[in-house]
């Protein structure tokens, strides 16, 4: 299985932003614009990288991200990418692999992104 990408967010044009940036990089990219989206999406295949927003519309991001590496295997990475200053600085959320402040690291989180775990030598 190669790389797949899903993006969640609950602002349409990031993840499509995404979609576009990252399009070489990974088998198949997904946008999810609320929680329940982003589950049905992991749940239909196997996601291996998540990008994931904290402020989803009404709903919680973080309540989205506890426990997604536990229930799918799959994921080697879930990064969250948030204007949510104190949760980039607390850096608190379970299992996520990094964060990223939004939108200043728009440009490291792509990097990241379209290098693949093992040439970061992480996996």
């Amino acid at each position: 299985m190669g790389r797949t990408l899903l993006v969640v967010d609950d602002e349409p044009e990031i993840g499509r932003l995404f979609a576009r940036m990252l399009a070489a990089h990974f088998e198949r990219i997904a946008v999810a614009t609320e929680a329940r989206e982003a589950l049905d999406a992991l749940e239909r295949s196997e996601i291996t990288h998540l990008i994931c927003d904290l402020r989803l519309g009404g709903e919680d991001g973080e309540a989205l991200l506890a426990g997604l590496k536990e229930r799918f295997p799959a994921l080697e990475e879930l990064l969250v990418f948030t204007g949510d200053r104190e949760a980039i600085r607390e850096r608190s959320i379970a299992g996520a692999t990094a964060f990223y402040l939004k939108p200043d690291d728009f440009d490291a989180l792509i990097a990241r992104l379209r290098t693949p775990l093992a040439a970061q030598g992480r996996k």
